[in-house]
C-alpha cells in the first residue's frame, strides 16, 4: 500500500505541488516525439458499419485508434494500439420505454469529454462520468474531432442462453454505475493510485476493494469480469483498475483463451468497421469537444511521468 502511494504522489507530482514545469503543448511535443506508439493490427477483418449495426450486441466492445496529438499521446502511454473503449448496449434501461430504446444500439463510456447523452432523465451534453450515448453520436463525435479514427469492435460470441444472462447482468452493471465520476480529475486519490501503481512491478499492483470512479477502459474490463465473459480467477473483480484500451485487443486476450475468458463464452476477433464516414453527414462543428479533449489530455499528463 505504501509502495502504491508512493507512485501515485510520484506520478501527481505537478499536480500536487502546483508546479507545471512545462505548458500542455510541450508536453504534448515532447510526447509524441519518443516515437510511434503500436497500431491496430492490419490483418483484421472489415465490416460495414451499417451491416455492424443490424448484428450490434450487447457485450460487444469498441476499440478506437487515431493520430493525433491527444490520441497518439494515450497511445504512447498506455503503449498500445487504441485511445479509448467502450461497451455497446442494445435495448432499455428498466425505466425506459421499450418502444424506443428496445433494438436501440447506445454505448457505455466512461469519459472526461463533453458528450450528448441518452438515457432515463439525462438528455444533453454531459461530461466527467459514466454515460451511455448513441452508437452513431459517438462515432461522429471521435470522428469529426480525431484524425485517422478508426473503430474496431470485438463481438461478444456465446450460446442465446448464455447472451441473455450476460446482457441481464450487463444491464446491473449499467444501472450501478451510470454517473459515476471519471477517474481523473475526480479528486479520489484511492482510485488514482490504484491507475497509477502500472508503473510498478506485476506482484506489487493490487486489485481495487471500491468502485467509485472509472476511465474507459477500467468501466469496460469492470462490465466484463461482472457479467461472466472474463474469467474470475485470472481476472477478478477488481483488477479492472488495471485495464488500458490495449488490453482488449487479441494480443492480450487471444480469441480462443481459456485463461481469460469463462467457459464459452469469448469475445471475437478484431473487426474493422469500414463507412464511418457516413455518419459525419450534417456533423456540429467541434471547437467544444477540442477544448473538452485538451482536458481529458491534460489530466493524462498529471498522471504520467516523461
Amino acid at each position: 500500500m505504501f509502495l502504491r502511494f508512493i507512485a501515485f504522489a510520484y506520478l501527481t507530482r505537478t499536480c500536487v505541488s502546483g508546479a507545471r514545469p512545462w505548458a500542455l503543448a510541450d508536453r504534448v511535443t515532447t510526447a509524441t516525439s519518443k516515437g510511434n506508439p503500436p497500431v491496430p493490427y492490419a490483418g483484421a477483418q472489415q465490416l460495414d458499419y451499417s451491416e455492424y449495426l443490424k448484428q450490434a450486441r450487447t457485450g460487444d466492445v469498441l476499440l478506437f485508434y487515431g493520430t493525433d496529438d491527444i490520441e497518439k499521446v494515450i497511445r504512447i502511454f498506455t503503449n498500445g494500439p487504441f485511445y479509448h473503449a467502450a461497451l455497446v448496449f442494445r435495448g432499455a434501461l428498466p425505466d425506459e420505454d421499450a418502444s424506443e430504446y428496445g433494438d436501440r444500439v447506445r454505448v457505455l463510456q466512461a469519459t472526461s469529454t463533453a458528450q450528448e447523452v441518452d438515457f432515463e432523465g439525462h438528455h444533453g451534453d454531459e461530461n466527467g462520468e459514466v454515460m451511455l450515448v448513441d452508437i452513431e453520436t459517438l462515432i461522429k463525435f471521435e470522428i469529426t474531432d480525431g484524425e485517422n479514427v478508426q473503430v474496431t469492435v470485438r463481438r461478444l460470441v456465446a450460446a442465446e442462453p448464455q447472451l441473455e444472462r450476460i446482457k441481464a447482468k450487463i444491464l446491473r452493471t449499467a444501472r450501478d454505475t451510470l454517473l459515476k465520476p471519471f477517474t481523473i480529475g475526480s479528486g479520489d486519490q484511492a482510485d488514482g493510485a490504484y491507475i497509477a501503481d502500472t508503473i510498478l512491478p506485476p506482484f506489487l499492483q493490487l486489485d481495487r476493494r471500491t468502485f467509485r470512479t472509472y476511465v474507459c477502459s477500467t468501466l469496460v474490463a469492470h462490465a466484463l469480469i461482472a457479467a461472466g465473459v472474463l474469467d474470475p480467477e485470472k481476472h477478478p473483480l477488481g483488477s479492472d483498475i488495471h485495464f488500458f484500451p490495449k488490453h482488449f485487443d487479441e494480443e492480450f486476450l487471444p480469441v480462443e483463451s481459456t485463461q481469460d475468458f469463462c467457459e464459452g463464452v469469448c469475445l471475437g476477433k478484431e473487426t474493422r468497421l469500414t463507412g464511418t464516414a457516413a455518419v459525419l453527414e450534417d456533423a456540429p462543428g467541434s471547437r467544444m469537444r477540442r477544448c473538452s479533449r485538451m482536458r481529458r489530455c491534460s489530466m493524462l499528463m498529471m498522471l504520467v511521468p516523461f
